[in-house]
């Protein structure tokens, strides 16, 4: 693809994705120096790309997170996700979209794993056994709100 070809394309662009676009640090040097052009010219200021010191914080490479359980069952992930985030723990869930697809896949690729930072291992298997075992739990008479 040439630079006309990206022009082309990011002028049907709409201004939000494209300015997403455009600060992902996903895109080619010639890509980032058309989406920048192309923004420059509907009057608006390109964000810088995003690098390392502009990350947020947490952001962590995916090779450094280890996998403490694996479930087939998608809302389960979802609640462990919920409470693991609630507590600040970096979390994601492996193969989600894959098992959310095709469930008859899901066996072979081990469920939904729930994968943490290899620093944060201990504290995320603590409050997973902690809702395990219902310490989270509602009573019946308890209001919701």
């Amino acid at each position: 693809m040439d630079k006309e070809d990206l022009a082309r394309r990011y002028r049907d662009i709409s201004d939000e994705e494209l300015l997403r676009m455009a600060s992902s640090g996903n895109l080619t040097t010639l890509a980032q120096a058309v989406a920048a052009a192309e923004l420059r010219s509907r009057g608006i200021a390109p964000v810088p790309e995003r690098n390392e010191e502009t990350a947020a914080p947490e952001t962590l490479p995916a090779s450094d997170f280890v996998t403490i359980y694996s479930t087939l069952d998608w809302h389960q992930a979802q609640a462990f996700r919920g409470r693991l985030e609630a507590e600040g723990i970096p979390i994601y869930v492996g193969d989600a979209h894959t098992n959310q697809t095709d469930a008859l896949l899901s066996p072979a690729l081990g469920g939904f794993r729930i994968r943490v930072p290899a620093q944060r291992v201990r504290e995320a298997k603590e409050i997973l056994a902690a809702i395990q075992a219902g310490k989270f739990a509602l009573d019946d008479g308890d209001p919701v709100s």
